[in-house]
């Protein structure tokens, strides 16, 4: 298992049309243009082009949304690992936990997460983990949430259901209150809860507080709209 790589969606699945949505693949199987979210109405559903390397792993992703066009590319190192996320533009303060990123590995788990240029300084984020692979424990935030600051270390708790998939995610507080749940459909696609269980409105698709475990424990990728692992 390699850590933190976008999963492939193979021609082989037999994945052929999302509603009016064709998906497209290369020689070797990869899809190269998708529907982002595949939980969206196929008709309001934009497609992404993706570019795969020699050794099929992602390599760029492009996403136009309106007048809006994303463009992130994807570094990897000698073991196949994920190690930096860089885009072509800063999103705006609700989107600072998914902007340009440098991962750093222990094994096949990502420990922490820096800010390009900024490998010296405090992580972004941590994470520690129990005994199986994708059995994150505690998630450990130093960004403000919606802002683009880092503030102080605020402990984070997982809670998972018998396939490793996260449900909720509470503070550090003695009372452990409940910051987001999450529920998934059918394949796997989380959808944010507040916590009182309701669905997050229109932002259902990210975290307020940048947690990414979500689906048996995988990180999801919201810009991909797919987790990676």
């Amino acid at each position: 298992m390699k850590c933190d790589s976008p999963v492939r969606l193979r021609k082989s699945a037999d994945i052929q049309f999302f509603g009016n949505k064709t998906l497209e693949y290369d020689g070797k199987g990869n899809a190269t243009k998708v529907p982002w979210l595949f939980s969206w109405p196929p008709s309001a559903a934009p497609r992404g082009d993706l570019t795969w390397d020699f050794d099929n792993q992602l390599k760029n992703y492009t996403l136009t949304v309106g007048p809006t066009t994303i463009d992130i590319d994807f570094r990897y190192d000698a073991l196949g690992r994920r190690v930096s996320r860089d885009t072509n533009s800063y999103f705006g303060s609700e989107y600072y936990h998914r902007g340009d990123k440098v991962y750093v590995c222990d094994g096949d788990q990502v420990i922490a997460e820096y800010k390009p240029q900024t490998e010296g300084a405090d992580a972004m984020h941590k994470y520690v983990y129990g005994t199986y692979v994708d059995e994150v424990c505690v998630f450990i935030d130093r960004v403000e949430p919606l802002a683009s600051t880092l503030g102080s270390e605020e402990f984070r708790y997982y809670h998972r259901n018998n396939q490793y998939s996260v449900v909720a995610l509470t503070d550090d507080t003695s009372t452990g209150v409940i910051l987001e749940r999450y529920t998934y459909n059918s394949y796997g696609v989380p959808m944010r809860l507040d916590p009182d269980g309701t669905l997050h409105g229109a932002k259902w698709y990210y975290s307020d507080v940048g947690n990414q475990y979500l689906f048996t424990g995988r990180r999801w990728d919201s810009w991909l709209g797919v987790s990676v692992r």
